[in-house]
């Protein structure tokens, strides 16, 4: 693809990111679902139950990537930069607020979200602890829908024209998926001696 004049360049600048956010969930999901399947089949299907259910929650919450896009464009539109910022801000402590709510209620609901789908025995222990622990990264995850993919995120970061925010997401991402595969080559690795 050519980046023919600075417009193209701005959409980029504002496009990437919104797409990585978008697929940040999913590719995590995929990331697991890769790693637990060396594990043994029981573990995986609590992970794809698991993976559903938290896959529905962040979708019922996509409209914090598509609000805060709209408002922070029409700031920026506008020349109205210190709006934007305001709004990236708003949208944040939205997504905080939600996701601190989404992420104790389905900690507590986890056991009958499980239910729901009728799996028993070791699929049912794997897909409450697979969720219980997911439910956790709710919140930061709601944050980038929120934050990076209007653009906002150097607003909020008070960097206007920077991508720092977007690197940082998705280094904190990767550390940690890094880790758990290191883990599972460990776990999966034969016995010396």
């Amino acid at each position: 693809m050519r980046v023919r004049s600075e417009t193209d360049r701005e959409i980029l600048r504002l496009a990437v990111p919104a797409f990585l956010a978008l697929v940040a969930e999913p590719l995590f999901l995929l990331g697991d679902a890769a790693v637990v399947g060396h594990l043994g089949t029981a573990e995986l299907a609590g992970v794809g139950v698991a993976a559903v259910v938290l896959q529905t929650a962040v979708g019922l919450c996509i409209f914090l990537a598509y609000g805060t896009t709209a408002g922070v464009a029409r700031r920026l539109g506008a020349g109205d930069q210190r709006g934007a910022l305001a709004l990236g801000v708003d949208g944040t402590w939205l997504a905080v607020l939600i996701g601190a709510v989404v992420t104790v209620a389905g900690i507590a609901l986890t056991p009958w979200l499980v239910g729901l789908f009728d799996v028993t025995g070791p699929v049912e222990e794997h897909a409450v602890d697979y969720l219980a622990v997911s439910f956790a990264g709710t919140a930061p995850l709601l944050v980038v829908l929120a934050a990076v993919t209007a653009g906002a995120a150097p607003y909020v970061a008070g960097r206007p024209g920077r991508s720092t925010p977007t690197t940082r997401g998705w280094t904190a991402a990767v550390r940690p998926a890094a880790g758990l595969l290191a883990a599972a080559a460990a776990m999966t690795a034969p016995a010396a001696g």
